[in-house]
């Protein structure tokens, strides 16, 4: 078999549900990486699997990007990282940037020819059972959290969900808000553009809302996959979620609604280093830990380089204006 281009079929996700993969890997986010003009490549074996998109970045520099991918099981690495430089090769990039999931050992990544570089999707997550009973992960809250989620109601508090790409103006609207608070460069609007129209119609993310008085406070996107909820980006109004605590009230419906709909884990998205206390972000790992999980480590980002003079000038490039 040989890495295929396009969309894969549907019976794309039961592999990389078998094996164990992540949402970044799954058929509906090669169709919103498809969505922003990106050329999409899989392939996968018994033990493996992979999906990429090519992407371009800063003096014409192009490369195959497996976001939280390749997934391995086993033995097959070398298998998955020889598919991989193959493809990228056939599709004219420079070299591939990976993010292996599994049984992956950094000297192996580095017999192959793979160097690690600044991450780029987290290297750590953190991740919730919520298989136990809602009794038992009340448990884990603190009480002022558990008295901020149990009067959400009374407070005037009410939960939204919406597969309607037209409400991703409000969440951008809150996004803008967060942003400058926090002092951090967003995607783009297109960028939500593409995920709204090519994601939310199907159902495979939808939009989660807190209202107060009929105006959202509070926002959120997730996708389910694989009996994982993810949570993908988020955003409030600062000052009234500051006034309302809603953005606890709208975490703790989001995974009582995953638990509802059968799914078995919460996967909250990156959190800080346990051994960075400066980190920027501490206090969103802090609200995340609040309500309980625990932490998943990957190995990081690698490149595994196709072109070698040209990764050494790209490499020289970054150290002046990072791409």
């Amino acid at each position: 078999m040989t890495a295929q281009t396009g969309i894969p079929e549907s019976q794309w996700d039961e592999q990389v549900a078998r094996l164990g993969g992540h949402l970044y890997q799954s058929r509906a986010w090669g169709q919103f990486q498809a969505a922003q003009g990106r050329a999409v490549w899989t392939e996968a074996a018994a033990d493996w699997s992979w999906l990429a998109a090519l992407r371009r970045g800063r003096g014409g520099i192009t490369y195959l990007y497996a976001a939280y991918g390749p997934t391995v099981r086993q033995s097959g690495l070398a298998d998955a990282l020889a598919s991989l430089a193959a493809a990228g090769r056939a599709a004219g990039a420079d070299f591939v940037r990976l993010e292996p999931m599994g049984q992956v050992e950094a000297d192996q990544l580095i017999a192959a020819g793979a160097r690690p570089v600044a991450d780029v999707q987290p290297r750590y997550r953190l991740v919730l059972d919520i298989t136990a009973s809602e009794a038992d992960l009340r448990h884990n809250i603190s009480s002022s959290n558990r008295n901020l989620i149990n009067t959400a109601e009374k407070r005037g508090l009410s939960f939204v969900i919406s597969q309607d790409p037209a409400q991703m103006a409000d969440y951008l609207a809150m996004q803008r808000e967060t942003a400058a608070r926090d002092a951090f460069r967003p995607q783009s609007d297109q960028y939500y553009d593409h995920l709204a129209q090519s994601l939310l119609p199907s159902g495979a993310a939808k939009l989660y809302f807190v209202y107060y008085e009929g105006q959202p406070v509070a926002s959120a996107i997730c996708a389910d996959f694989a009996g994982t909820r993810y949570y993908v980006y988020a955003a409030t109004y600062p000052q009234q979620n500051r006034q309302l605590k809603a953005a606890i009230a709208l975490l703790w419906w989001m995974i009582m609604d995953a638990k509802a709909q059968g799914l078995t884990h919460f996967d909250y998205g990156g959190i800080a280093p346990d051994d960075q206390p400066n980190h920027a972000w501490v206090g969103h790992t802090k609200f995340k830990r609040s309500i309980g999980g625990e932490t998943v480590a990957t190995i990081g980002t690698w490149d595994l380089p196709l072109k070698a003079g040209k990764y050494r000038l790209y490499q020289l490039a970054r150290k002046v204006v990072p791409l």
